[in-house]
């Protein structure tokens, strides 16, 4: 057999083709990792992502409202144990399931309240951590609920973000949502949800037993022309029943006379007020005045009331009380109302008097 120097003789290109191939690199496609990204890309590995990492970027992981509702489920039917699952705990409560608040919808001439769909009546709720619950939480930044539709349980969670509709199911059954006090999701929360969360957080901590300094301090307070945060309110009452009724009264008559303009959380403090001097048969005019400046000229009849509490629970607390604040600021969404924020406000603070007129006969406000 010949060898192939000898079978090339005579040729003028040597198998090559075209004499115009042998020209520089262009006939391969260039030289060493050239095309590596476009005509080469498949003979290469993938290379990595363009551009840089933004400093305010977060990384996020996301988990469906499902995956907890499944999970409960399971733990109701025995195939699992509560103590498998981390993130989820049963909380014992004698009280109701509340229907997470009523939510005021405007008709064409009347105000009517609708109670939350799927609230039943149950002596078991379950609390969902979900630092605790997702895997890998301490790689991300934040974990972010996601909703999936309609869920079978109860359960309150807390979290660093949420999407609305999640949060409008949780609500809906029954549950709450606690956002982590240094979360992206309480930065961009409600004033009533972020108060429900503030409260929540700090009545989940060690209290402090010394009541009657507590009170020493919330007075010097009020004395310098503050008003109480929602959470020292709740303080104040306490440490009120516990220890001084008469100087717990004196920092909420100092505590009302320095508010400016109502809104629904401060009258929330107010009634409250107002139960706790009736019940410590002190004088509760001045919080029966600010709630009647408040109210304005609404004064419906005992018969349009009962009509507007159907489907409503008979024992609201106080955190259903503020989970149907947030429920009506969750409704005037920002983003459809552009620039009329004004007329966004107006509408939120007439829902709210309705609201709290309604609501007002079935709290136990002490």
């Amino acid at each position: 057999m010949t060898n192939k120097k000898k079978r090339q003789r005579g040729s003028r290109t040597h198998g090559g083709g075209s004499h115009k191939n042998r020209r520089g690199a262009g006939h391969r496609g260039g030289r060493g990792n050239a095309g590596r990204d476009k005509h080469e890309h498949h003979n290469h590995p993938p290379l990595g992502k363009e551009g840089f990492n933004s400093v305010n970027s977060r990384k996020t992981k996301t988990v469906s409202i499902k995956e907890i509702d499944e999970d409960i489920y399971e733990i109701e039917i025995g195939l699992k144990d509560v103590e498998e699952v981390d993130g989820i705990t049963i909380i014992e409560d004698s009280k109701p399931i509340a229907d997470g608040g009523a939510v005021l919808e405007k008709g064409s001439s009347d105000s009517q309240l609708e109670s939350a769909p799927g609230a039943e009546e149950d002596n078991m709720r379950y609390k969902v951590d979900l630092p605790e619950y997702v895997e890998g939480y301490d790689e991300v930044d934040q974990v972010k609920l996601l909703d999936s539709g309609k869920i079978m349980n109860s359960f309150s969670a807390e979290l660093d973000d949420c999407s609305r509709s999640a949060k409008r199911t949780i609500t809906g059954a029954g549950g709450f949502v606690y956002y982590n006090l240094d979360s992206e999701g309480f930065s961009k929360a409600t004033r009533p949800a972020s108060v429900i969360s503030k409260w929540h957080f700090k009545n989940s901590g060690n209290k402090n037993e010394d009541k009657v300094d507590d009170l020493n301090k919330y007075l010097e307070k009020v004395e310098s022309g503050e008003t109480l945060e929602f959470h020292e309110f709740d303080d104040l009452v306490e440490a009120g029943q516990a220890a001084d009724p008469e100087l717990a009264y004196e920092v909420m008559r100092g505590h009302a006379e320095n508010l400016d303009d109502l809104d629904g959380i401060d009258v929330i403090n107010i009634m409250r007020s107002r139960e706790f001097a009736d019940k410590y048969h002190f004088d509760p005019s001045v919080f029966e005045q600010l709630i009647g400046s408040y109210l304005g000229d609404l004064d419906p009849s005992d018969e349009q009331l009962e009509l507007l509490r159907i489907g409503m629970s008979e024992n609201y607390s106080v955190e259903d009380v503020l989970a149907g604040l947030d429920r009506i600021h969750d409704r005037f969404h920002i983003a459809q109302y552009d620039d009329r924020s004004e007329l966004r406000e107006q509408r939120i603070a007439e829902e709210e008097r309705m609201y709290l007129l309604t609501v007002d006969g079935l709290v136990d406000w002490v």
